[in-house]
């Protein structure tokens, strides 16, 4: 599966490309400390808090193109809400991704 699919967001977003690139920088803005909060809510066992950000992640995925982690997110999102983080890593690797590609593509 491509991991970014910028046709996929300019038909989330009517075809702006406008709308694309401020997209990913809102993402960028919103969840650049992600892997952070995610951390303490691990630390804390704060299973439904996490679920909730990764429900807020995935959503907004498709805006920015991120299809594998859109997917990874609804494996996680039911995980979670069983306290199982097996697929955590995962998701935070490829929200790593999608940050540095919202860096490359609004320079």
């Amino acid at each position: 599966m491509q991991e970014f699919d910028k046709n996929l967001a300019l038909e989330m977003l009517a075809g702006s490309e406008r709308l694309y690139k401020r997209s990913l920088q809102l993402y960028f803005e919103e969840y650049h400390d992600l892997k952070a909060k995610i951390e303490k809510h691990l630390a804390l066992q704060e299973y439904q808090a996490m679920r909730d950000l990764v429900h807020k992640v995935r959503g907004y995925a498709l805006y920015t193109g991120a299809k594998l982690l859109h997917k990874i997110a609804g494996i996680l999102e039911p995980e979670l809400l069983k306290g199982n983080v097996k697929n955590l890593n995962h998701f935070l690797r490829l929200h790593e991704r999608l940050l540095a590609y919202c860096q490359v593509e609004n320079v």
